[in-house]
């Protein structure tokens, strides 16, 4: 026999160190599935606290956010704890087996639906809290305002965990007790933000047992009763707190008080019947304790022997045809004062249904053509079966065979809705009754009606102005009828400015902008029945030249009737007058001064400009010219222009006009006698002071001291004469000649903002 032979010692520690391998790899597995087990464990147990806490919140009635623990949850009944030691509950947190007891639970409402939040933030203090609210006790009584007396013995009180009352259709009186805290200073009433607080040492304190005895008082005797109202209905939360020995002791309590009775409105069954009819009774209680029942008599008055309805919404009716007569009854007793609707049973009809007169509602603005909707109530009878069906047609002509339904509600009205569309439409119903007698009727009117507002709207501006903005748009049926159009530096769009027709588009002058200003516009497009559509927003800067203001504010005329204020450097310019492409600004106010010296002349006049100069003295025009030119901006060659201005001259001795009578052109062009006499009235050139009108000229390279004299004046429109007299004393009044394209760098050219050229 052959023996067996065993592990070798390098076989067996192979099989250890294997082992170990596997060992090392299976921890760390096994550690991320239990870890993942815990979480998921912990969530699903998260998901049924959450659960559990908002049907808590839908049960009481909970109208505001509230925080509640764990506890508060086990303690009302809402969710089991895992154990009860000591006395106390507990609940495991699956992850680590710590206690949840004091997690806290965010309930919010929204729509009217709670919605729970669980966090694994412990606040131990609310437990206790929620704990010490049960030691108050709130009594609620049924009670009279006016004898100041207790109707009903009977606590309101169903819940004492929350202390959620019954509906009631009284006041409410609430007593507020505790067995296990005393030394009261004060309690408070608090809803919806309001306090009333009532001090012990102004009330006795109310401890009696005999309520019926002690409360047949002024409840305003006691600290601790408070009396609560509604003038209809009221669903809302009191917070109570004691002030005590013990600290401030706060609870909850739900008063619910209805005033109202329910309503009622009737569907009868449209098929006509000798025995039974069916009829289904709708009610509503609105926002109040909801519809408990119907009382149905033959009677006009209530007999306390009527049997209650229940709220299935079906009965039959099976007496003798006739008027029948509904109440209601709500949950808070509210017994309608007198029946609220009435019903007809009936057996017999050799009646047409009667369809009683047209009333039109259509929504028509005032000023325009269309209606922007519209439709026609119509309502139709049959004192005996009733309306089996309805139909109606839509006709541009007299008459038509109805062929559409019409629905009628519970008072047999039908509503008809009329088309978009720019045919007038007029109306014909047909109504059956049960037993197959039919009526039809037209209106004899018709109605255009557009109820679709501008398709295709849009907003541009046009750049090569200061603020035009094209608008287009269509409208199919009642076309446009206005356009309007909104303006702004900011998105407010503050301005407003009304749009014409150019041809298929209609065009917004926004008026006198500001240059390289941002902004925003829109574009409101109204139909003949004052629908809007709305463009986009848009935005644009005007980058304004002299050539587009001056075409635009002065209407392209050579002299311009109000001028435009421009601003160069410091000094002010009113820009009045056009020239090819350049445009001439004159000085508002005067510049300096200077003496005439009139070195030679003809007839003592100024009359040649060779013979006519300007002093050198230190305070000579030449010297106010210069040194008005030296302050211009440096940008003066790029904005101002460099064209030659053609002088003539005024002829004082013959008063004749002489402004061709020169050839030549100077280099500092004057403002001739011509443009004088025709710019003199206008608000700007002031009658009454001299002037000497001149022009600073530039080519863009350096400007000599010749350059800058100019070679004759003009005084409130004449030559100077010289007569032997002293020299006079003249003021230089610059006139510059712009370039037209130019912009701007801002402004609008009014006194308060005029343009800017930098």
């Amino acid at each position: 026999m052959k023996n067996a032979k065993g592990f070798t010692l390098v076989e067996v520690l192979g099989a250890i160190a294997l082992l170990g391998i596997i060992i090392a790899i299976a921890i760390p597995v096994y550690n991320r599935t239990s870890e993942s087990t815990k979480q998921k464990a912990y969530e699903t147990k998260a998901q049924q606290i959450e659960l559990a806490a908002e049907k808590w919140a839908s049960e009481i009635n909970l109208s505001s956010a509230k925080t509640i623990t764990v506890n508060y949850l086990v303690s009302e009944g809402y969710f089991q704890a895992d154990e009860i030691e000591n006395d106390e509950n507990v609940v495991y947190n699956p992850k680590d087996n710590s206690s949840m007891i004091c997690y806290t639970i965010d309930v919010t409402i929204d729509n009217n639906n709670p919605e729970a939040k669980l966090s694994d933030q412990e606040n131990c203090d609310l437990v206790i809290s929620e704990e010490i609210d049960r030691n108050i006790i709130v009594s609620a009584y049924k009670y009279d305002n006016e004898t100041q007396k207790i109707l009903d013995t009977t606590n309101l009180d169903k819940n004492s965990a929350f202390k959620e009352l019954d509906w009631t259709n009284t006041a409410v009186l609430l007593v507020v007790e505790s067995e296990v805290y005393s030394g009261y200073t004060k309690v408070t009433f608090s809803n919806s933000g309001t306090t009333i607080t009532k001090n012990v040492e102004n009330n006795n304190i109310f401890a009696s047992k005999d309520v019926k005895k002690d409360l047949e008082l002024n409840a305003d005797q006691y600290a601790n009763v408070f009396v609560v109202d509604a003038a209809v209905f009221l669903n809302s939360t009191y917070d109570i707190s004691l002030y005590t020995n013990e600290g401030t002791k706060t609870t909850d309590t739900i008063v619910k008080i209805d005033k109202e009775s329910a309503t009622a409105n009737i569907i009868n069954d449209s098929n006509w019947s000798n025995a039974n009819k069916k009829v289904t009774i709708q009610g509503s209680d609105g926002s109040g304790s909801g519809l408990k029942g119907f009382y149905v008599s033959d009677k006009q008055q209530y007999d306390n022997n009527l049997e209650l309805i229940e709220t299935t919404y079906e009965t039959k009716i099976t007496r003798q045809e006739g008027t029948y007569y509904v109440w209601t009854l709500d949950n808070a007793g509210n017994l309608s004062d007198e029946y609220v609707t009435s019903f007809e049973v009936t057996n017999i009809d050799d009646t047409n249904p009667v369809i009683s007169n047209f009333e039109p509602h259509f929504t028509k603005l005032n000023g325009y053509t269309y209606n922007q909707s519209g439709y026609i109530n119509v309502r139709i009878s049959d004192a005996d079966s009733g309306i089996k069906n309805a139909q109606y047609c839509l006709t541009t002509g007299s008459s038509c065979t109805p062929n559409i339904n019409l629905n009628l509600d519970i008072n047999a009205e039908g509503k008809v809705n009329f088309p978009t569309q720019k045919a007038a439409n007029r109306l014909c119903v047909k109504a059956v009754d049960n037993v197959g007698n039919e009526t039809t009727k037209c209106d004899t009117n018709t109605y255009l009606v557009d109820g679709t507002a501008p398709t295709n709207v849009s907003a541009k501006y046009q750049t090569n102005s200061i603020g035009i903005i094209n608008v287009t748009g269509t409208d199919a049926e009642s076309d446009i009828n206005k356009v309007v159009c909104k303006y702004g530096t900011t998105t407010s769009l503050s301005s407003t400015k009304n749009a014409t027709k150019s041809g298929s588009q209609y065009v917004c002058d926004l008026g006198n902008l500001t240059s390289k200003q941002k902004y925003y516009a829109k574009a409101e497009v109204y139909n003949n029945s004052g629908l809007i559509s709305t463009t986009s927003t848009i935005t644009f800067t005007p980058a304004i030249t002299p050539e587009i203001a001056y075409d635009e504010i002065c209407n392209g005329q050579t002299y311009c009737p109000q001028g435009i204020l421009v601003r160069y450097g410091r000094y002010t310019f009113t820009m009045f007058k056009k020239s090819g492409s350049t445009y001439w600004a004159l000085l508002n106010g005067t510049y300096g001064s200077g003496k005439v010296i009139n070195a030679g002349c003809c007839d003592c006049s100024c009359c040649y400009y060779s013979n006519c100069n300007l002093g050198s003295s230190r305070n000579s025009l030449t010297d106010a010219v210069r040194s008005f030119y030296n302050v211009l901006p440096s940008s003066k060659s790029r904005k101002l222009s460099s064209v030659y201005q053609a002088t003539g001259y005024y002829d004082a001795r013959t008063n004749s006009d002489r402004t061709s009578a020169r050839g030549w052109t100077s280099p500092v062009g004057l403002l001739n006698y011509t443009d004088w006499n025709r710019i003199k009235n206008y608000s700007y050139a002031s009658v009454g002071q001299y002037y000497a009108l001149s022009t600073v000229y530039v080519n863009g390279s350096a400007i000599s001291s010749s350059r800058l004299a100019p070679y004759a004046i003009l005084v409130n429109g004449r030559s100077m004469r010289y007569n032997g007299d002293p020299l006079s004393t003249v003021t230089a009044r610059p006139l510059i000649i712009i370039n037209g394209n130019i912009p701007f760098d801002g402004g609008n050219g009014t006194a308060s903002n005029p343009y800017i050229m930098n």
